[in-house]
C-alpha cells in the first residue's frame, strides 16, 4: 500500500512507495504504521532483521442516527 507513514521510536520516518516498501535511514527495533483510513499499528523487529510484513486494518466509523 502507497503513502503510510513508517516511524521509528526517534521520530526517523518513511513513507511506503507504490510496493508498500519503505527504508528508514536509521533502522531501529520498534516501528508504528499510519495510513489513512486504517488502524494504526506497532511491530517491534528482531536485531538484524531487514524485512517485514504488516497488515493494517481498516478503521470502521459508526454514526449515530439524528
Amino acid at each position: 500500500m502507497e503513502g503510510v507513514l513508517v516511524m521509528g521510536a526517534d521520530l526517523n520516518y518513511a513513507e511506503t512507495d507504490a510496493e508498500g516498501r519503505f527504508r528508514l535511514d536509521r533502522p531501529e527495533l520498534a516501528l508504528f504504521f499510519w495510513g489513512s483510513g486504517f488502524l494504526a499499528a506497532a511491530r517491534a523487529l528482531k536485531a538484524g532483521q531487514d524485512h517485514i510484513d504488516v497488515v493494517l486494518r481498516r478503521a470502521v466509523v459508526l454514526r449515530a442516527r439524528a
